[in-house]
């Protein structure tokens, strides 16, 4: 039985979504998540998260410390993942430029405007909007 929901696929981009079941932690939806979608736990990329406008440009796997946001590059095929609640996730993904980011918006992170900030770092990076 599958909890996962595939908010948005092409062939080199996926978004999904998990919810908590009572028999399931998150951690075990994420792996069957990773394993329906045929993706590998060891591209796992998170971040401790901490409700700031902190966001980290990554290359590698692994958890990254006091950040709300990842931005990374398709190259990487690192597997982005955040957690929300009653936040906000903002998907951001630039298919020519081939740069992707993950934001968790909460209301203390928009305050201190998270989503502005993962703008003008995919702007950096060459970003344009109408990819």
């Amino acid at each position: 039985m599958m909890s996962n929901f595939y908010n948005f696929s092409s062939s080199d981009f996926i978004m999904a979504t998990t919810c908590r079941t009572k028999k399931k932690s998150n951690y075990d939806n994420l792996l069957l998540t990773l394993k329906d979608l045929g993706l590998e736990k060891d591209t796992i990329t998170s971040s401790n998260q901490i409700h700031s406008s902190n966001i980290q440009l990554v290359s590698k796997p692994g958890i990254y410390d006091k950040s709300d946001g990842l931005i990374s590059k398709i190259n990487s095929q690192l597997t982005l993942v955040i957690k929300t609640a009653d936040c906000v996730p903002i998907f951001m993904y630039d298919s020519l430029n081939g740069v992707y980011a993950l934001i968790h918006a909460g209301w203390k992170g928009v305050y201190k405007k998270i989503h502005i900030k993962a703008a003008n770092n995919f702007f950096h990076l060459n970003f344009n909007p109408s990819n």
